[in-house]
């Protein structure tokens, strides 16, 4: 037996992998960089879909504690958990074990579970994948020969109609909701394609092949099991749409600041924990929804999308939008509700042309005080948070139709507020010792304000 001050630094590569399979498991308190990674590589070599679970696995590895390398085997483990289900592998046990020694023994078990269940599972889906080619060209599949067993006659199959123009040419392909686990690496020689949806299955992955599709445009794969995608991604020149809402991402490749001209991308309901700072890359986009994430904090070269017009930062952990937010002067729409905001960036007033601006649920305390050149605001959301003021050059908006400042500390209303004519819903409510003037009570009563008060 080892001791357990050994430099395992200075084993050969094979006797840390017998350790990390079957040697002493309290080893692991021990180790260092090099049997983490060993010990990585076991998971990832068995399975494709296991490949890139976890992009943040490389700066885990930096850290060198024993809390770190429970932190990797827990998101390892969560990861087989996610795949194991997409294949309906059966349960071996609860997701949390008591002993470091059992996670090791449960992660081999599973594993061989879903390689099982993968093989299986890709013959199905190649069927599935052809059935719906042959539905959407309307094309009629050879009968199975006798004796012919599934590879051999899908091989056979997928011969016939790739060799046919309305195969060759399809521009649309539709495989949603088929129960997809696999995407077959087939999908990469339709080269002709624009638009590929796979919206409700259960992918964990994507083939390396998908990026073969370089005349692709939009590209669907919302309400998945995505854990990650490929490096390859960036190869898909020609897409401006990109559909990833409801999956499992945690982070995404740096190669996806390649796509130049997409224009849309809505990663919404998903677990990202921080995006690629090439961000700035992205000079053709217009719509960025990053709704329902764990990230805390956004790139500065997010400052750099010119083009944005929709951004959506909602329900994350931000403490701050990028100071450098003016220099998105195209921006319409602003939705950074329910973050822990403590304030806005100043340059935020430089977005001229912003129309709906929602930031409540936060923890602002102030606001800049040129708001007011926000003159274009239609509607402008500030409910709960930690305002004890509003800034005078807020009644310089005078075109705005809906001002929430709800559940706040204000104790006064701006007398500014009377520029404003065109305001149709005020809520003031659960702003304990607020007092208005009877000046704002009769211009908001000829108005005809509906005011919560």
């Amino acid at each position: 037996m080892l001791e357990s001050n050994y430099p395992l630094s200075n084993l050969p590569n094979e006797m840390l992998q017998k350790i990390v399979n079957f040697g002493d498991k309290s080893l692991f308190r021990v180790v260092d960089r090099k049997i983490n990674q060993i010990s990585s590589q076991f998971f990832c070599a068995v399975n494709r879909d296991i490949a890139t679970v976890d992009p943040l696995l490389a700066s885990v590895l930096d850290r060198n504690s024993y809390q770190r390398h429970e932190e990797i085997f827990k998101r390892m483990m969560n990861s087989l958990h996610v795949i194991a289900d997409s294949y309906e592998c059966d349960q071996i046990v609860p997701l949390s074990p008591t002993r470091l020694n059992d996670e090791f023994n449960i992660a081999q078990s599973m594993v061989q579970n879903i390689r099982a269940k993968k093989a299986i599972a890709e013959v199905e889906d190649f069927h599935i994948f052809l059935e719906r080619v042959s539905s959407q060209t309307g094309l009629e599949l050879p009968a199975k020969q006798p004796l012919e067993n599934d590879q051999n006659y899908h091989a056979r199959v997928w011969q016939f109609l790739i060799a046919k123009p309305q195969v060759k040419n399809m521009v649309q392909l539709n495989l949603s909701s088929c129960g997809l686990r696999t995407l077959p690496k087939e999908i990469g020689q339709l080269k002709a394609l624009n638009v590929l949806n796979l919206n409700d299955n259960k992918l964990t992955a994507l083939p390396s092949e998908t990026c073969n599709l370089m005349a692709l445009r939009e590209l669907k794969v919302r309400d998945n099991h995505l854990l990650t995608l490929p490096d390859e991604i960036g190869n898909l020149g020609a897409l401006k749409r990109l559909d990833l809402i409801h999956n499992k991402l945690r982070t995404l490749p740096d190669e996806i600041c390649h796509l130049y001209h997409l224009q849309s991308i809505f990663l919404q309901r998903n677990q990202l924990v921080r995006l690629p700072d090439g961000i700035g890359s992205f000079i053709s986009l217009q719509i960025l929804n990053l709704g329902a994430n764990h990230l805390t904090e956004l790139p500065a070269g997010l400052g750099e999308c010119r083009e944005l017009a929709a951004l959506d930062v909602s329900t994350n952990r931000l403490i701050h939008l990028p100071r450098n937010m003016g220099q998105l002067t195209r921006l319409l729409t602003l939705k950074a509700y329910n973050n822990r905001l403590e304030s806005l960036p100043l340059s935020l007033t430089k977005c001229s042309r912003l129309r709906f601006l929602d930031v409540s649920c936060n923890d602002i305390r102030q606001l800049p005080k040129d708001i007011g050149q926000l003159k274009l605001l239609t509607e402008l959301n500030l409910g709960t948070n930690q305002l004890q003021t509003l800034p005078e050059s807020l009644g310089e908006i005078r075109g705005l139709h809906r001002l929430l400042v709800e559940e706040n500390g204000i104790k006064e209303l701006p007398m500014s507020l009377i520029k404003m004519d065109r305001l149709r819903f005020f809520d003031i409510h659960n702003n304990p010792g607020l007092k208005v003037s009877k000046d704002i009570w009769k211009h908001f009563g000829k108005l005809k304000t509906t005011i919560d008060y």
